[in-house]
């Protein structure tokens, strides 16, 4: 609110010097005075810092003033313009679901399907909102689900002792008949009521479940997989194992945690085929870390804070054997706190937006920082390949301390030797999982993480896992032994065995129930919950006693499980047509830019047979089996086109979505909507219930899509996202109505300021295409080898070029000490940055040159900067990324995620455009104008 004080004040300042001025916008060398002009130029000049030099340091030139005035909130790790943004779109969001809101959606009376959608979002929001009802449960629901882990994989004098006074077997039978259950109060044999299960997060981007509306499920139901006190799931018979280890109750364990969309160490989730891209295919990919990636479990500080958390949280949730414990599953403070917490990227939709995302190796790319990721959630480790994935812990929602009467420890309490001993078990083996676990490069490398096998095959990559129990208990339809399934490591698929082969029964035991009680937990009060946030502090450098204001961590929510039924109120208020039309229009010109760049680039003239491909006319191959190196089979027929006319084909056939979703469901239409959330059934004053019914439902529809037709016309994303998406199995871009916002977009803006935001991130998408992974899929999304061997080679060199430059910037971490960049894990971001400020300014300054007097292309001054039209592109660009980061936070980014720091994309995007240095008539040799550029588009 500060902020838009300030901007508004320098809005008024700017609109009395002016005054005076004609209102002319007719040519290009006339100062614009609309409103929108005023308050553009006033958010510029809130940002920028004049005084510095913008050859040495362009971020703190054109971010200069967003850094000094924007305090990073005590509860979270940074503050961005696009924080900002996310922040407005939320504001708009609480207005629609906060049945107390002043500015209510209004809503036709003839539709009938709109109000009974509104309903809906404020019932899930109320549920969040009611703190009382959910401090009221205790840790009941989580306690019960552990209940029934342990029935679900028993092993011989357990560690968790069962606490709960309640026998909820339910969750072993079938998920879905456990979530679907409507029934008040707490559980009992026959069936689990709402509020005792809890929630795991589920994917803003999740698609329509198909499962059954939650009414028909009922302890009497009839059908077979509803639960009842006296059909008792038989245990699983114990099968072979060098650690006596009971394969079928571990694939089993395994199975359920895919199906309540719980994250664990195999994630099962469906994705369109690498190599028949129309087709949507299983998946396997790692997961199960607690820790936000694989590096965090190297740092002893950060892995003792670890231990002490999974203690404190066993003690907390369980109870029994510790030194300051109550009953477990009680309530013993009727008062709590607000919040919830989410320490990793695994927790991270309960409640909450991240501070950075990154993109997955073949799945949708992300430009910009928010949250998203697949309805399987995986870990801060795992790239599901149809994702977009939360790059590591969350600044959502710490809770407070306990008050007074609660379950409680402080971090000068020990824990229990018997907890602390639980705890140790855990972390070890996290420890020993990570150290399995593939890193992001790995996984982002299409040729190493699009590994083609058989069910039979994957069992003998892994025999400790009955696969055939799993999947046949995880998809509607099971599979049989021939089933093709993608694996994105074979190289952590052997660590695994192995890791599996020496690891006692018991401590999988503990393990499995840590990973439940750290993704359930977040629906509880926060005197269940303070360990994770305290947690969370240490690794983020946040306060463990701030906390947002409830309503921020309840919309999070509400963005989550019903995104796009919210999604219809943001776009019909906040995104209209002529937006649309003129998004589209840039991006049109965009691909123009790139189709008659090819040509041009001596590198990429290269010719190739389309051996290994399917051929560009859409129709992917058929014959032979795909080998496991993710090359599609030829077909017998070559043909020899240009490398540049081939690029050319591809990027013609790139398709966009703007704004909102045009089908399953479109975006627009009440009944649509209503349609695609019917199998979620919303239970007021539920929270718990309502979580895990949101994250079993989006797991459940991701299954349903096993072998079915590809829907490419569909955003899965909620439209009031601030991001945007490419997609090489569609070659698709995506763009939601969140992020065709000020100061990205406006359609009064400047040609130079829109194409310097929106239009650079509009080429950053289309680059995707032909970046370091794009470049493996052709036209059609099927990966091959698609270019000369002359051509890559060249391609790789130039890439090469980036990997250097980008290693060779530092971060101080909280001691301290430079960090820095991994090139290679930030290459294809950083590819995507630098080819999309290139073409967009080369479009914009085609369109400039082409109509200097601005008849039609509007590039008039704005009032109170005495900047030239290319210097505000330039500007334009870096604001857009303006960022106020803590080192600990920095340190998360350089560790987790696929994009370089704000800082880098700022300046190391500029130091190699000659354009910006001329500009800004920066000497050779300073700082933004070195003498080595890259460049490859």
């Amino acid at each position: 609110m500060a902020r838009t004080t300030a901007i508004v004040l320098i809005a008024l300042g700017i609109a009395i010097q002016v005054a005076k001025a004609a209102n002319s916008t007719d040519d290009n060398n006339s100062t614009c005075t609309t409103p929108e002009c005023v308050m553009a130029a006033a958010g510029i000049l809130q940002d920028i810092d004049l005084q510095a030099d913008p050859c040495v340091d362009f971020n703190a030139y054109a971010c200069g003033g967003f850094i000094s005035s924007m305090d990073i909130p005590d509860d979270k790790d940074s503050i961005s313009t696009v924080s900002v943004l996310e922040q407005q779109n939320n504001r708009f969001i609480r207005s629609v679901v906060d049945v107390n809101s002043t500015t209510p959606p209004q809503i036709p009376s003839n539709d009938t399907a709109g109000t009974q959608n509104l309903k809906k979002l404020q019932d899930l929001y109320s549920s969040c909102m009611n703190e009382s009802q959910i401090a009221s449960v205790g840790s009941q629901p989580v306690t019960d689900q552990v209940n029934s882990l342990l029935t679900l994989f028993p092993v011989n004098n357990t560690d968790l002792v069962a606490q709960s006074s309640i026998n909820s077997f339910a969750w072993a039978f079938d998920v879905f008949a456990t979530v679907n259950a409507t029934t008040s109060g707490v559980a009992t044999t026959a069936s689990a009521s709402p509020s005792t299960v809890s929630p795991s997060s589920v994917s803003p981007s999740s698609a329509s479940p198909s499962s059954a509306s939650p009414s028909s499920a009922s302890p009497s139901s009839a059908s077979p997989s509803s639960a009842s006190s006296s059909s008792v799931l038989p245990a699983p018979a114990p099968t072979s194992a060098p650690n006596n280890l009971n394969t079928s109750a571990l694939a089993m364990t395994l199975a359920q945690f895919n199906k309540m969309g719980l994250d664990v160490f195999e994630v099962v989730t469906v994705s369109p085929n690498s190599t028949a891209p129309t087709t949507n295919a299983l998946v396997v990919t790692q997961g199960g870390l607690g820790l936000p990636s694989k590096e965090y479990y190297s740092d002893n500080s950060t892995l003792q804070a670890y231990q002490q958390t999974v203690g404190q949280m066993f003690a907390l949730i369980l109870g029994g054997p510790s030194s300051n414990s109550t009953t477990p599953g009680t309530t013993t403070s009727s008062t709590v706190a607000n919040g919830t917490t989410a320490i990793s990227s695994t927790t991270a939709n309960t409640a909450s937006t991240s501070a950075s995302v990154s993109a997955s190796s073949t799945g949708a790319s992300p430009v910009s920082p928010t949250s998203a990721s697949a309805a399987s959630p995986t870990s801060a480790s795992a790239a599901s390949p149809t994702s977009a994935s939360a790059a590591g812990p969350t600044t959502s929602s710490p809770a407070a301390a306990p008050t007074t009467g609660a379950v409680a420890f402080a971090d000068n309490v020990p824990v229990s030797p018997h907890w602390n001993s639980v705890a140790q078990d855990v972390v070890n083996f996290e420890t020993q999982l990570a150290a399995a676990s593939a890193d992001i490069v790995a996984l982002n490398d299409p040729n190493l993480s699009n590994n083609t096998m058989t069910v039979q095959q994957l069992s003998a990559l892994t025999p400790s896992i009955d696969w055939g129990t799993l999947l046949n208990n995880t998809l509607p339809n099971g599979v049989n032994s021939s089933q093709s399934i993608q694996v994105t490591s074979i190289t952590y698929q052997q660590n695994l065995q192995a890791l599996l082969e020496k690891t006692s029964p018991n401590v999988l035991q503990n393990y499995f129930a840590w990973t439940m009680i750290r993704q359930l937990s977040p629906s509880l009060s926060s005197n269940y919950t303070w360990p994770l946030t305290n947690l969370q502090a240490t690794i983020l450098g946040t306060d463990p006693n701030a906390q947002p204001e409830r309503w921020e961590t309840c919309v999070d929510v509400v963005n989550a499980n019903l995104g796009q039924m919210a999604g219809q109120f943001y776009v019909q208020s906040n995104f209209p047509n002529d937006s649309k039309s003129q998004v589209e229009d840039i991006i049109q010109s965009l691909k123009t830019t790139y189709e008659n760049l090819f040509p041009t680039l001596p590198w990429l003239n290269g010719t190739a047979s389309m051996n290994g491909t399917a051929p560009m006319n859409g129709t992917a191959p058929t014959n032979g089996t795909a080998p496991t190196n993710g090359t599609a089979p030829t077909n017998g027929n070559t043909t020899t086109t240009s490398d540049a006319d081939k690029a050319v084909a591809k990027m013609k056939a790139v398709t966009e979505i703007v704004g909102y979703s045009p089908e399953n469901p479109n975006g627009l239409n009440s009944q649509d909507l209503s349609s695609y959330y019917q199998g979620y059934s919303v239970v007021p004053n539920d929270f718990a219930g309502n979580q895990l019914r949101a994250s079993s439902w989006a797991a459940n529809n991701t299954y349903s899509q096993l072998g079915q037709p590809v829907n490419n016309n569909t955003l899965n994303t909620p439209p009031q996202s601030v991001n945007a998406f490419y997609s090489p199995t569609n070659n698709q871009v995506l763009f939601p109505a969140g992020i065709l916002q000020s100061p990205f977009f406006h359609t009064g803006n400047p040609d130079y300021l829109n194409y310097g935001a929106i239009g650079t991130v509009i080429g950053h998408e289309l680059t995707h295409a032909v970046d370091d992974q794009g470049r493996l899929y052709n036209a059609n999304g099927t990966m091959g080898n698609w270019w000369s061997n002359s051509t890559v080679q060249a391609f790789n060199n130039k890439s090469q070029c980036f990997v250097q430059q980008y290693s060779g910037f530092t971060v101080k971490g909280p001691d301290g000490q430079d960090i820095n960049l991994n090139g290679n894990q930030t290459l294809s971001e950083n590819i995507a940055d630098n080819g999309g400020l290139n073409q967009s300014y080369a479009t914009w300054l085609g369109r400039y040159n082409a109509d200097m007097n601005g008849t039609t292309v509007k590039n008039y001054m704005l009032p109170g900067l005495n900047l030239t039209a290319q210097q505000l592109f330039f500007v334009s660009y870096a604001q857009m990324w303006c960022t106020n980061i803590r080192p600990e936070g920095l340190v998360e980014q350089v560790r987790t995620d696929v994009h370089s720091p704000a800082k880098f994309r700022i300046n190391g995007v500029l130091q190699n455009s000659p354009a910006f240095s001329a500009a800004f008539q920066c000497n050779a040799s300073s700082p933004m104008n070195p003498q080595s550029k890259c460049q490859i588009w």
